[in-house]
């Protein structure tokens, strides 16, 4: 629940955190980590869905809002939306890190969240080859609006445990306002292709 809290305080940031791109509605902000040298996101966008539809999409393990086929694993499930994962990315020159985090999904002051955070798991060791990133800050707020609509913030301050160049680092941040409008893109085109069954 720490992570769930963090989270909730990164979403109502409004000093350090500075706009970098403003984009259909999506607006994504950026954050150079004094510790790390690494930049952080923070992605916020109002979505035109109910909360519960928005999460349900969130969550599926059948939903890659990267398009880039990255991988998880299940190594705990410890119940009350608390389980562990094993999770690799497939981004340029990146491709050899590995995370291992604790996520929790539920209601969490008002808002529907996923959250995660780095944890050490003893059936989940950093793998040969890999680089073990560590995750410090991330997930999403799903928080309702109406009955129609909802506020969707997306969070991530991560260590990668090497040299990022910034060139890297900014294709990442404008990785995660990509990650958000992909959600709102699948959803409308699945809102209007059961519009479109509706009238046959």
């Amino acid at each position: 629940m720490a992570n769930a809290e963090g989270l909730l305080q990164e979403e109502l940031d409004k000093e350090t955190w500075i706009l970098h791109k403003d984009k259909g509605g999506v607006s994504l902000y950026i954050r150079e980590d004094a510790t790390t040298k690494q930049v952080g996101t923070k992605v916020c966008c109002r979505m035109e869905f109910p909360a519960e539809v928005v999460f349900a999409k969130l969550t599926s393990s059948e939903t890659d809002l990267s398009g880039l086929g990255n991988k998880w694993e299940l190594v705990e499930d410890l119940g009350d939306g608390l389980r562990v994962l094993w999770s690799e990315i497939k981004i340029t020159l990146l491709e050899d890190s590995d995370f291992c985090n604790g996520e929790y999904l539920g209601e969490y002051k008002g808002a529907l969240t996923y959250s995660f955070v780095a944890v050490n798991h003893p059936e989940c060791p950093p793998r040969r080859r890999k680089i073990r990133g560590k995750m410090v800050t991330g997930g999403w707020r799903v928080t309702p609006v109406n009955e129609t609509s909802c506020d969707v913030t997306l969070i991530s301050v991560c260590d990668m445990k090497r040299y990022v160049p910034k060139t890297l680092a900014m294709q990442g941040a404008d990785g995660s306002g990509k990650t958000v409008s992909n959600l709102r893109k699948m959803l409308r085109e699945e809102k209007k292709a059961e519009a479109a069954n509706n009238n046959t």
